[in-house]
């Protein structure tokens, strides 16, 4: 009977050995995925980010294209006012930078590889961008 008592104790300490990894195991998968999906949503802002400055983009190209039209038609030459737009994409760009430096502290941290992390969001022009503006409603990000 001491020998089942030996074998016992010995598969119960054995038991709490995997029992003690499995748990340390799942905190560590656990915080893993929460950095990744951080991650991932951050670059998913920054696409969003990009799409806005485009957009802005075209706004001051629709200004300047129409004062150049003005002035073709034989008008007064017109200066173009985007300073606006131009206050927008910068801070567009500003919050690019922060959340790119927010995304570069984060996969510093232990549970992080960039194995985890080669999710690249591309954002490619349509046909659609060239058409009325109309439906812009639907693109805020």
């Amino acid at each position: 009977m001491a020998d089942f008592d030996k074998i016992f104790a010995k598969a119960k300490e054995i038991a709490e050995i995997v029992a003690d990894a499995s748990v340390e195991l799942y905190r560590t998968a656990e915080e893993k995925t929460k950095l990744v999906a951080r991650i991932t949503k951050l670059k998913a802002e920054i696409a969003g980010e990009k799409v806005n400055i485009r957009k802005l983009y075209s706004e001051i190209g629709k200004k300047y294209y129409a004062s150049r039209i003005a002035e073709l038609d034989g008008g007064e030459p017109q200066a173009v006012d985007a300073d606006f737009e131009v206050e927008e994409v910068k801070a567009h760009y500003a919050n690019i930078v922060l959340k790119t430096e927010e995304i570069e502290a984060l996969k510093v941290t232990k549970y992080v590889t960039e194995d985890d992390i080669d999710i690249e969001i591309v954002i490619t022009p349509t046909d659609d961008d060239d058409d009325d503006d109309a439906d812009d409603t639907d693109d805020e990000v």
